[in-house]
């Protein structure tokens, strides 16, 4: 079978429909209602997506505060790290960005400590975290110990 078209033959094109525009603000702020009931991960995907396009500065503070606290809920830690690059370039010296900058990087520092312990305890970067812990409870017999181990290694 042939198909032929003439100029008088009616020609219809197909234009993809577009798709509703987003409103960031909106997103936003369903997600952040998520994020207070618990739903991180619901609310992550739609934080990560909205919050950059934000021009409500208050909206955007609480978006990525809320991206911070449910990325570490998820253990997702580079987008946490990206949230907090992104809070400390945009809110600069803001006291909540700096409180919560603070503990989601002692939070990091302690899993990747226990990550440490548990994957390569004999390690001597595993020792020498000892040797410092042991340092900082005053227990220097203890990290000299600790540090004489891993020279002799």
């Amino acid at each position: 079978m042939i198909l032929v078209l003439t100029a008088s033959s009616p020609v219809i094109a197909q234009v993809p429909a577009k798709a509703p525009a987003v409103d960031p603000l909106a997103t936003a702020k369903r997600s952040l209602f998520l994020a207070e009931h618990g739903k991180c991960k619901e609310a992550l995907q739609l934080l990560r997506k909205s919050t950059p396009h934000l021009a409500d500065r208050e909206i955007k503070l609480k978006a990525g505060v809320a991206t911070v606290r449910c990325a570490l809920n998820r253990e997702q830690t580079d987008a946490a790290v990206e949230a907090i690059q992104m809070l400390n370039r945009e809110f600069p010296h803001d006291p909540e960005v700096l409180y919560i900058t603070t503990h989601a990087y002692s939070d990091l520092s302690t899993r990747a400590s226990v990550e440490l312990a548990t994957s390569a305890p004999d390690s001597a970067q595993a020792h020498e975290m000892n040797a410092e812990a042991l340092e900082l409870q005053g227990k220097w017999d203890d990290a000299e110990k600790e540090y004489q181990f891993i020279l002799d290694r």
